[in-house]
């Protein structure tokens, strides 16, 4: 597994995605990718990870880690710190509906 120290750079797809593993703000390459399928469009809108064996176990453990330690963080952080999160995400997402 892929620790803090050896983050490996991402590979871009020539569609323009990046093929990458992101967990605990860690990336790491893709096991056994799958593709993503948009079913709007019928297109592959981007891929995710499918490990296998004890690769996918410590790949769940270190994903359920990553989340219980950002929720402690999360829940201290002001009302209106997590509100500008959430609303610049939003913002995001609207600006870039057309290609998600």
């Amino acid at each position: 597994m892929t620790t803090a120290s050896e983050t490996t750079t991402p590979a871009r797809r020539s569609d323009g995605w990046i093929a990458t593993d992101l967990v605990g703000g860690v990336t790491g390459p893709l096991e056994n990718a799958l593709d993503v399928v948009n079913p709007a469009t019928g297109r592959v809108c981007g891929q995710v990870s499918q490990p296998l064996g004890d690769a996918a176990r410590a790949r769940a453990i270190a994903a359920a880690d990553a989340a219980a330690s950002a929720s402690a963080a999360w829940a201290d952080t002001p009302a209106r710190a997590r509100a500008d999160v959430l609303l610049e995400a939003a913002r995001l997402l609207s600006e870039r509906v057309e290609e998600i």
